[in-house]
């Protein structure tokens, strides 16, 4: 075995059987509304992994299968994962949201981990991408009660996302963008996103964006629909 190799082994064995748990030790992994503590935190992160469209049923992206979901869940019992990034999320294909299948298969596959450890944090993403398949996507009700706006029969608008400039339009490909942030019909879906995924048990979100006025509005919208 060469030397080289030798801190990636110790990293991964740090990682799958920590000094804790070797000893038997209790890990904290408990925090409620009011915060979380540097340590559990850290006990959180000693166990973080991605494991990208895990909560997304049959197709996550384009036209590529995914039937594994049974062995990820053995996995991740295995490996004693606390923290799954990136576990659900739309890259384009957004009228998959009108479809109750792709919420229920979410949901029970987290209820397929939470069943051996309900302390399993999931993570959601609101990517930095909207396509014309928005248009499918109908708005809900509680999303405009949740910006004190009137209930709309309508679905969502791609050119109502669009910067007004032409800032990032058609970024990834033709009539796929980076949504402006800083529009109302794009802060809509972004809330529609991050509450839907809530609602389902997922319990932190991942916001993408070009503006750093992201960061100030996604703190409010926490806020906005835990409140």
């Amino acid at each position: 075995m060469s030397m080289g190799k030798i801190p990636v082994l110790l990293i991964l064995v740090s990682f799958f059987f920590g000094s804790a748990d070797a000893a038997g030790e209790k890990i904290d992994y408990e925090f409620d509304g009011e915060g979380i503590s540097r340590q559990v935190l850290e006990n959180y992160l000693e166990r973080a992994i991605t494991m990208a469209f895990y909560l997304i049923p049959k197709k996550p992206e384009g036209r590529r299968v995914y039937p594994f979901h049974d062995d990820d869940v053995r996995f991740l019992k295995n490996i004693g994962a606390k923290f799954i990034g990136r576990a659900i999320y739309r890259w384009g294909g957004e009228s998959r949201l009108n479809s109750e299948e792709f919420w229920s298969t979410a949901k029970s596959l987290m209820e397929a981990v939470h069943a051996f450890d309900p302390e399993v944090i999931f993570q959601d993403c609101l990517f930095e991408i909207i396509t014309e398949d928005v248009d499918k996507v109908k708005i809900p009700a509680w999303v405009f009660e949740g910006f004190d706006l009137p209930v709309v029969d309508r679905t969502f608008s791609y050119k109502a996302m669009l910067n007004g400039e032409g800032k990032l339009v058609s970024h990834w490909r033709r009539g796929s963008s980076v949504p402006d942030i800083s529009t109302v019909e794009a802060q809509l879906w972004f809330y529609y996103l991050a509450g839907s995924y809530m609602k389902i048990g997922s319990d932190r979100s991942c916001l993408q964006s070009d503006s750093k006025r992201a960061d100030v509005w996604v703190r409010d919208e926490v806020e906005r629909k835990r409140g």
